[in-house]
């Protein structure tokens, strides 16, 4: 009973001795197993803000731009529009006109001047002018500024009396003054033996439609009707 007991206790003993020898073993083992200590992170760590990013890099800090700066209306122009360029007219082209122009002078003057001797009408009014020729008469159209072009021709007092014995009166010629624009209508009245101009003046700023009318025989008389 008693070497029963007394082995039993040497057995008990044997088993702490095993336990106590495993811990003494394992202790290394659990304590490098073990994570660094928590707590806060050292003074020194430097912090960043929250991140969108799955990676888990942080977001740069976003950069504002500045709103432009209002401007009132007409106090900033903008640019100076292109200064339009003037073609200067070529020398050639200018003396070309002027030498034209003197010409067209110089031909009005010396048909006017050529004109004088025979011309019926002498005051220089006119929108019409009559000349003396060999066979009859030649018409003259004339303008506001004084330009003269040929107009048509009407036979003389003998020519027109033969023609037309009867008293009723006769159209010679119908058309217009391609200087005024205006009617000219021209007749032989044989009751008379004259020849009567019915036409216009060149329209004025007041003076619209003015009539001039006149009539004259084989001597040349010249009575006026309208003028």
């Amino acid at each position: 009973m008693t070497s029963n007991t007394k082995n039993r206790n040497n057995r008990t003993l044997f088993l702490f001795c095993i336990i106590a020898l495993l811990l003494a073993i394992a202790a290394p083992f659990a304590a490098a197993a073990q994570g660094p200590p928590i707590g806060p992170p050292p003074i020194n760590a430097p912090t960043t803000g929250p991140s969108t990013d799955p990676g888990g890099t942080p977001d740069p800090t976003p950069t504002r731009t500045p709103p432009p700066t209002a401007t009132r209306p007409g106090s900033n122009p903008g640019p100076n529009p292109p200064t339009p360029t003037r073609t200067p007219s070529s020398p050639t082209t200018s003396t070309e006109e002027a030498k034209r122009k003197l010409e067209q002078a110089l031909a009005e003057y010396e048909l006017i001047k050529a004109l004088a001797p025979n011309r019926i009408i002498f005051h220089a009014a006119t929108p019409i002018q009559l000349c003396k020729v060999e066979d009859g008469l030649q018409i003259y159209y004339v303008g506001r500024d004084g330009k003269t072009r040929l107009g048509p021709w009407v036979p003389g007092f003998a020519e027109l009396a033969a023609k037309h014995p009867d008293g009723t009166e006769a159209p010679i010629y119908f058309g217009f003054n391609p200087l005024t624009g205006k009617k000219v209508k021209i007749d032989y009245l044989p009751q008379v033996n004259r020849i009567r101009v019915d036409t216009f003046y060149a329209d004025r700023e007041h003076d619209k439609n003015k009539q001039y009318i006149f009539h004259f025989g084989p001597d040349h008389d010249i009575v006026y009707d309208a003028w």
